[in-house]
């Protein structure tokens, strides 16, 4: 009985952790995304709109966008930015034709 309490103990000390260090990484990832919307703000490298644009995606949980396994070029990642930047939906619409041709 002991044996058991101890390990389901251990269990939720090792899930406090985890739950207190992805706060952290959440909190870290926030300050980094707005000390970036500053930056390129700063070197007038972003307009005002596209600042505001950029900050409704800064509450986005960080795990979603990575990808693990996958690699692109900097090619690759520079368009899929240009292109969703213009807008949200060209590049939805440009990557789902992109998958549809990948799978043929």
């Amino acid at each position: 009985m002991k044996a058991k309490l101890e390990e389901a103990s251990a269990r939720v000390r090792k899930l406090q952790r985890e739950k207190i260090n992805g706060f952290r990484r959440e909190n870290r990832a926030k300050n980094n995304m707005q000390a970036v919307l500053e930056e390129l703000k700063e070197k007038s490298l972003i307009n005002e709109e596209l600042k505001d644009k950029l900050e409704c995606y800064s509450d986005l949980p960080v795990h979603l966008l990575s990808r693990q396994g996958v690699e692109y070029t900097k090619a690759q990642s520079d368009s899929a930015l240009t292109l969703h930047l213009h807008g949200p939906k060209g590049y939805h619409s440009v990557s789902l034709r992109l998958v549809s041709l990948w799978r043929r």
